[in-house]
C-alpha cells in the first residue's frame, strides 16, 4: 500500500498561509509605529513649548571649549608629558 494523497502539499500551504499572517501582522504594526512617531514629532515641533535645537543657540559667554580643543593653560611640550 502506499502513501495516502489527502495530505499532499497541506503542509505546504498551512505554512505559506501561516507567513503570510505574519508579514501582514508585522506591517500592521509597523504602520502603526510609523503613524505614532509621526503624530508625536509633529505635535512636538507645532507646540509652542517645543525645546529649540542645540544648533540654533548662540554660544555662551565663558562656556567651556570643546573637549577636542586644546587648553590654553596646558602645552603638551612642556615637562616632557
Amino acid at each position: 500500500m502506499g502513501k495516502s494523497m489527502y495530505n499532499f502539499g497541506k503542509q505546504g500551504k498551512e505554512k505559506a498561509r501561516q507567513q503570510k499572517q505574519m508579514d501582514k501582522a508585522a506591517k500592521r504594526i509597523m504602520a502603526k509605529q510609523q503613524r505614532t512617531n509621526l503624530k508625536t514629532g509633529t505635535s512636538n515641533a507645532d507646540s509652542a513649548i517645543a525645546e529649540p535645537e542645540l544648533a540654533d543657540l548662540p554660544p555662551i559667554a565663558g562656556a567651556l571649549p570643546p573637549a577636542d580643543s586644546p587648553r590654553p593653560d596646558c602645552d603638551p611640550g612642556k615637562d616632557g608629558l
